[in-house]
């Protein structure tokens, strides 16, 4: 059994990383593709330090609720 709270969490918070990273060194040019997504999906994140902070926060929302659906989906599935 998984604890919906407990993934919803833990992914939250590498995918606000992975974007807030991400957004910081598309400043120096890196993975253009990547930001493009990330630009279309996530309104108002961009390179530099506000634009990383918007990210982070868009970042764990979206990670905390894939997460908590996972689980929740999971848990339902699996009668373990």
């Amino acid at each position: 059994m998984l604890c919906p709270k407990c993934l919803g969490l833990s992914i939250g918070l590498i995918w606000a990383i992975a974007v807030f990273v991400m957004s910081m060194l598309s400043a120096t040019g890196y993975s253009p593709t990547f930001m493009s997504i990330i630009n279309e999906t996530y309104l108002g994140t961009g390179p530099g330090l506000m634009g990383s902070l918007i990210g982070l926060a868009y970042g764990f929302v979206d990670g905390f609720i894939g997460g908590y659906l996972v689980a929740w989906v999971y848990n339902k599935i699996c009668k373990c």
